[in-house]
């Protein structure tokens, strides 16, 4: 359900079963994503590593008011 919110960035972690070039899984995300959906990056990490989203330590909210 959405909710109203807009973003300029998220986050994603994906765990896979076997092994898979960076490139390949980046280019089938693309396939899949609606437009205006853009991968900018994407980094292989350490399997032991911290989930992402676990080491976000803050957002920013713009709110805007109808009218005002």
């Amino acid at each position: 359900m959405a909710i109203g919110f807009e973003s300029d960035t998220e986050f994603m972690d994906i765990e896979l079963t076997k092994f898979e070039e960076l490139g390949r899984i980046v280019k089938s995300l693309v396939k899949e994503t609606p437009p205006g959906l853009d991968i900018l990056e994407a980094q292989e990490i350490p399997l032991a590593t911290k989930p992402l989203m676990s080491m976000i330590r803050g957002a920013m909210y713009k709110v805007k008011v109808e009218g005002y």
